[in-house]
């Protein structure tokens, strides 16, 4: 299908840096924004869309909860990753003053990575469900003591004033997102990037078993996170190609009273070159 007849969801309102991704990655496609991100999937699962540009986890906050809670429910499958620059600018209404504003609104996992500047200024975080919405809230409901947190775009679509720049904690900021879909890709030649979810019937015998699966192998473990409900999110990364994973994967899944390869997409820019052969450490349960 053509990029241009595609439908692709992201959760927020233009101006938010799930729009900036959908841009970057396809800026051919009809953009369709959704509230949340269980109504965003709920679209792709019943084929209102054919793709949702997903926040997965951010360099400074780590993983995105809502996103990491609601994958296991679906057997979606990630096709392609995008890591997206995230400069955070604080937008308050023309006319207000830095020293006057009292509390900031923005998503919870930009306020996280914004904690540095608010302990400063004194300024109280209160969380919104959108960075970009936060901005369009306050443009049509001004308030003199508050601030929203979030990108330039955002700012300048809904004719906000900027008190500060580039307020982030870590100024090599970025988010990684995933393209999610109902199939999954071609593996893609030469390096490959996969991601899996495992329940494992015994965490410590399944940390043991992916450790050695991938020892000796040109595949390394750059993500693994565990859930409360049990549930592991994994990343593969393996410059001797798909195959390689898959063999990986076909050793893990006996250790599992669930699994879901996701599927094999390419490394997007930012991701840092991998070490061959680099030793990856047991998972602390």
């Amino acid at each position: 299908m053509a990029q241009r007849d595609l439908k692709i969801g992201y959760q927020g309102v233009p101006g938010s840096f799930s729009a900036m991704a959908c841009t970057s990655v396809v800026p051919d496609a009809a953009h369709v924004p959704y509230h949340t991100v269980e109504t965003m999937f709920a679209a792709l699962a019943d084929g209102r869309i054919d793709g949702a540009m997903t926040a997965l986890e951010n360099r400074i906050a780590g993983v995105v909860p809502a996103v990491r809670d609601l994958l296991p429910a679906y057997r979606f499958y990630a096709t392609r990753e995008h890591c997206q620059v995230i400069r955070f600018y604080a937008w308050a209404n023309p006319g207000t003053v830095l020293e006057r504003v009292k509390t900031a609104r923005s998503h919870p996992v930009a306020l996280a990575q914004c904690g540095k500047f608010l302990q400063q200024q004194q300024i109280a975080p209160i969380p919104h469900e959108d960075t970009a919405g936060a901005v369009q809230e306050l443009a049509a409901t001004p308030d003199p003591t508050v601030v929203a947190l979030a990108s330039q775009q955002a700012g300048k679509l809904y004719g906000m004033a900027c008190l500060a720049e580039n307020v982030a904690d870590n100024k090599r900021n970025h988010t990684r997102f995933i393209m999610l879909q109902r199939a999954p890709a071609q593996p893609p030649r030469g390096r490959s990037i996969g991601m899996a979810l495992a329940t494992p019937r015994d965490p410590a015998q399944f940390s043991d078993a992916l450790q050695q699966a991938v020892t000796a192998t040109q595949v390394v473990v750059t993500r693994c996170d565990a859930g409360a409900d049990g549930i592991w999110s994994i990343d593969f990364d393996s410059i001797a190609g798909a195959a390689a994973t898959e063999a990986v994967c076909k050793a893990l899944a006996p250790h599992t009273l669930n699994w879901h390869f996701m599927g094999h997409f390419a490394p997007c820019k930012l991701r840092p070159a991998m070490r061959a052969n680099a030793t990856w450490f047991r998972y602390a349960a």
